[in-house]
């Protein structure tokens, strides 16, 4: 549910050029909407909703599960009234007027689940990354920094790399935000660097700004 729901937006992409506006009636091809079941709904929502009133309560994580299912709801009823409206091609008796009118609807809708979406996503990986933690500490409390202890660091230590990190052929390519005083009067930035023994996985490192950087 979750792909076919990003993926109804990109269909609607496809042939509303501007969504700033909206369909303007004028366009050669109409492909409608792509829906997402109330089926799939259910599916994808039962089993979140389900873990997020489990205990031990994670407040963080609670709260996004429930964002996510409330806005997917919404998100898949607008797909259905548009749907229909474009399936039976309504539009063509009233000049596009319901589609203008859903337009925005259909934006806001789809906008608070993408959000809704990487929220859950993001909240989801913080609970797992503090697991793999305190899985790490009982590794080294119970077998000191052995293989298993030095197997799963450089586990928890690519992720993190990756999630930052693009590659470029050989090369690795991280995006650091610069504050706008730095990029034009200079300075440095810290950015993330690779991981080695002597590292504790949130190692930085400094990168010289030239004073009128662009990029």
């Amino acid at each position: 549910a979750n792909t076919r729901a990003h993926d109804a937006m990109n269909r609607y992409g496809q042939w509303v050029r501007n969504m700033q506006t909206g369909p303007t009636g004028k366009e050669k091809v109409v492909y409608g909407v792509y829906t997402v079941s109330e089926h799939d709904v259910k599916k994808c929502s039962e089993p979140i909703l389900k873990a997020a009133k489990s205990q031990p309560a994670m407040a963080e994580l609670d709260q996004a599960a429930k964002a996510y299912a409330s806005t997917l709801k919404d998100w898949a009823a607008s797909l259905a009234e548009a749907d229909q409206y474009y399936t039976r091609e309504d539009y063509k008796d009233d000049g596009f007027a319901k589609g203008k009118a859903m337009h925005a609807g259909l934006v806001k809708h789809y906008e608070a689940f993408d959000q809704a979406a990487k929220a859950y996503n993001t909240a989801l990986d913080a609970e797992n990354d503090k697991l793999q933690a305190a899985r790490l500490a009982q590794v080294e409390k119970a077998e000191g920094k052995q293989f298993r202890y030095w197997h799963l660091a450089s586990m928890i230590s690519a992720k993190r790399l990756l999630e930052t990190l693009e590659r470029d052929n050989l090369d690795l390519l991280v995006t650091v935000p610069v504050p706008m005083t730095v990029a034009a009067l200079g300075g440095v930035v810290d950015a993330p660097c690779l991981v080695s023994e002597a590292c504790d996985g949130k190692c930085k490192a400094t990168v010289e700004v030239p004073a009128g950087a662009q990029t």
